[in-house]
């Protein structure tokens, strides 16, 4: 679901500046989320209304993995590259800030 509102509030009008991945499709585990995460000079991630802004670095990778992993132990859909950041999971609020 939240897959399919983040296509929408994307739109045409961004699809050559997001790379958008949905990992309820494709599995992405501890290592290649923070493979994603680490060349990025933000990320973004939602938790129900509330949204976490950090900058990756080694010293809170923990962090970040335990915010940005779910109960499945994959990363949360849906995951969106915008120019360098890195968007998590999905609220409006954080589209409408970040997406632009």
């Amino acid at each position: 679901m939240s897959c399919s509102k983040a296509q929408e509030v994307l739109g045409a009008e961004h699809g050559s500046q997001t790379d958008i991945h949905d990992a309820r499709k494709e599995k992405i585990d501890e290592t290649k989320a923070w493979d994603r995460i680490k060349g990025c000079e933000h990320v973004v991630i939602a938790k129900g209304k509330k949204m976490v802004a950090l900058t990756p670095s080694p010293e809170n990778k923990k962090e970040i993995l335990t915010l940005a992993m779910g109960r499945s132990g994959s990363l949360r859909a849906p995951s969106v590259l915008v120019e360098k950041t890195l968007l998590i999971g999905f609220n409006e609020p954080m589209y409408a800030r970040y997406v632009k």
